[in-house]
Formats: C-alpha cells, sequence, structure tokens
C-alpha cells in the first residue's frame, strides 16, 4: 500500500524588515488508486515581498507606493492523472487560490497615473487539464530524495 503513495512535505521561514517573520509549509500527496490512474493533492502557503519597483519608483505612467503590504496565499488543488498509455497523460486539477494584500496597478480612468496598490482579499476557484503525448518525458526515476537547507548570515 505504502509503495502506491507519494508524501512531499516542506517548509520556508522568511525573516525580513525588523524581525518579522512568514511561515510557509507546503504539502503534497498522490495515490496510484490503479497502475494507470494517480489522486493528488497539495496545499501551500505563499508569501511576496513587494519590489522596489512596486515601493518606490515613479514614472510617466507608473507610481509606486511605499505604503504596500506582503502578498500572502493559500494554495488548494487536487486531481488526477490518467496515463493510458507508455506515450499518452491525461491530467485534470481543481484549484482555489485565497489571497491577502495582492499587489496590483489601478486608476481611476484612461488618463491616471498607474498606482500600485494591495487588494486586502482576491480568490480564485478553477481547473485546469492538459493531454500530453510523448515518447520519452514519462520516463522518470521511480525512486528520490531531496534535502536541501539555505541560509543567508549578515555580514
Amino acid at each position: 500500500m505504502l509503495r502506491r503513495a507519494s508524501l512531499s512535505i516542506g517548509v520556508r521561514e522568511e525573516v525580513y524588515g525588523t524581525g518579522e517573520n512568514f511561515f510557509a509549509p507546503g504539502l503534497n500527496a498522490g495515490y496510484w488508486l490503479s497502475s494507470k490512474l494517480k489522486a493528488r493533492a497539495a496545499v501551500s502557503r505563499a508569501f511576496r515581498l513587494p519590489s522596489s519597483t512596486e515601493l518606490y519608483y515613479h514614472d510617466p505612467a507608473n507610481v509606486g507606493n511605499g505604503n504596500l503590504k506582503p502578498e500572502q496565499a493559500w494554495n488548494y488543488e487536487g486531481g488526477v492523472n490518467w496515463i493510458p498509455s507508455e506515450r499518452w497523460r491525461l491530467s485534470g486539477t481543481v484549484f482555489e487560490r485565497r489571497e491577502r494584500n495582492d499587489i496590483g496597478y489601478v486608476r481611476a480612468n484612461a488618463n491616471a497615473i498607474w498606482q500600485a496598490t494591495n487588494f486586502s482579499r482576491v480568490h480564485f476557484t478553477g481547473f485546469e487539464a492538459s493531454l500530453l503525448q510523448s515518447k520519452y518525458a514519462f520516463n522518470y526515476p521511480v525512486q528520490q530524495a531531496v534535502l536541501a537547507w539555505q541560509g543567508a548570515a549578515k555580514g
């Protein structure tokens, strides 16, 4: 039964500004219902600081906003992969993304300057499907392990 399952867990801790932090976990799981059909699900948390352009840039058409907050989101998805033969793969995924403080540009009218702003809440729900045919792409390793650590120290 365990040979039919896959699980990937990841975490990221962002420390920024004056000691503020953001914890971003991720979980992916899959289970082969048969030799040709795999069910999968994932949940993750995302985070993005505003860029310097979004914060401070100014030109005749755009202006940044020094008060922007970081973007945050939760992502959820579930789907199936059907592999009827060695060369064909059909995939379908239902997803939802719940964002807070999404960064975008708005203007009052067609003659106004674009202003960087935060949108308090934005939710996306959708469906994605793909059909692939390949001679070699589905020939992948059956065992894989990855462990990574990345850090930076103040110099």
